[in-house]
């Protein structure tokens, strides 16, 4: 290495990673001088992969805390910045030369990475993530999961909040995907070590924001009476009491998923005052415009609706979307397909979902199979129920449109196992209730 250009120490933690780590590695290797992982208990190829490209192996039990094993990296990284990635995250094309350039020549502390997920079949939602920043002893990870460098590096700069400027680079992340959350257990991990953190914590409405959100998030929670969104109405509420005069990056997630929540749970009462509240604050907020778009389909104001989701519709990725794949590019198309067949505008329901090529996704494909049981055809209306059962296959929604259809069709038979089909994907929900029937 050029004396004066900048080493970087590409750390990571791991865990039985085979399938995921090589096609990483690959994407960092021409940006990165240096490859630490801490491997947290893997029994298949992973540390041998790590060993082939040459990196330094830590091996740690897990500790329910990825701080931890996070700042284990850290401490061995010898680099005079880091770079963070999970084996799950590939980066895309970068200038090299000029981004180390900008490193050696820059005052700034830290970087941000956009990190782009693929959250569903054609779905992605990118968000910017502090991932590259000095190495400096201070420079250290908390909160046991969703952990933050940030604190850190405000505290050592001796301010309260820091801007953090784009570095460029993106990375392009799998680990989102309903099938990969299911397959690894990644929900009820999530909830585990939040629910530890607000243990610990309970004043803390950082923690407690990341729990309701959690819970919020569930298999289909944010569309569904259940236990999950019950309790996490109250988490968001004790959180939106400690942050709402703060500057916290998600309070308007959380306004927003806590008026979502009071929908739910018709507290009609209170809704118009909450978002008188905060409409100003967050007046360019498209999550808020999505939100007053549900509102007034709840309340059968199907125009009004229909409008606030056109004032959308045309984004093709919303900035700050951070609601879940509800509110990625397809969502607010689909929306306005919904509010034409309340209407009964079915031809341009079926134009629009066809125009975005929204065919193959099952909010879409419910919608047009509503469409087909409105113009008597039960048979396609079913088969594309069943594509939509297909396309998500951990997702119970499309099982419990199935429920209502084939009820409505007189079959109580086959309605009653498209009920315990969705059950078994999502146990308690006897009681559910679709939100936007």
């Amino acid at each position: 290495m050029t004396p004066g250009i900048p080493q970087i120490s590409l750390c990571m933690i791991v865990k039985n990673e085979q399938e995921n780590l090589p096609d990483c590695l690959a994407a960092a290797r021409a940006l990165t001088d240096e490859l630490v992982v801490v491997d947290t208990g893997s029994s298949d190829s992973t540390q041998e992969i790590v060993r082939q490209a040459g990196g330094i192996l830590i091996e740690t039990s897990w500790k329910e805390d990825f701080s931890i094993a996070r700042n284990l990296a850290l401490q061995r990284a010898t680099g005079t910045w880091v770079l963070v990635l999970d084996a799950d995250e590939v980066l895309g094309s970068f200038d090299e030369p000029s981004l180390r350039n900008m490193l050696a020549n820059t005052n700034e502390e830290a970087f941000t990475l956009e990190i782009q997920s693929l959250i569903s079949r054609g779905n992605i939602s990118t968000a910017p993530i502090t991932r590259l920043f000095r190495s400096r002893p201070e420079h250290r990870y908390q909160g046991r999961i969703h952990e933050q460098i940030l604190p850190a590096i405000c505290k050592q700069l001796g301010r309260p909040e820091l801007e953090i400027k784009p570095s460029g680079l993106f990375a392009q992340h799998s680990g989102y995907l309903p099938e990969v959350r299911h397959l690894r257990k990644k929900d009820q991990r999530n909830e585990n070590l939040l629910r530890l953190m607000v243990n610990e914590n309970p004043e803390d409405g950082h923690a407690l924001y990341l729990l309701g959100k959690e819970l919020s998030q569930s298999v289909g929670g944010d569309f569904l009476r259940t236990p999950a969104t019950s309790e996490a109405a109250q988490w968001l509420d004790r959180a939106w009491s400690k942050l709402r005069k703060s500057n916290h990056s998600g309070l308007e997630d959380l306004a927003v998923r806590r008026l979502r929540h009071q929908i739910i749970f018709h507290k009609t009462e209170v809704i118009d005052q909450d978002i008188d509240e905060v409409k100003d604050r967050f007046a360019t907020s498209l999550m808020l415009r999505f939100l007053q778009g549900e509102l007034a389909f709840y309340r059968k104001n199907f125009g009004k609706a229909k409008d606030y989701f056109d004032q959308i519709s045309d984004c093709s990725q919303p900035t700050g979307f951070d609601l879940d794949s509800r509110y990625a590019e397809s969502w607010p198309k689909e929306r306005m397909a919904r509010c034409l067949v309340a209407l009964g505008e079915f031809d341009q329901a079926e134009k629009l979902i066809s125009m975005n090529n929204l065919n193959s996704a099952p909010g879409p494909l419910m919608v047009l199979s509503r469409i087909s049981l409105a113009k008597n055809d039960a048979t396609l209306a079913i088969k594309l129920l069943l594509k939509a059962c297909k396309a998500s296959p951990h997702d119970p929604r499309p099982h419990l449109e199935m429920h209502k259809t084939l009820t409505t069709l007189g079959q109580p038979e086959a309605a009653t196992n498209s009920l315990a089909a969705a059950l078994r994907l999502a146990p308690g929900w006897e009681d559910a209730l679709l939100l936007m029937n």
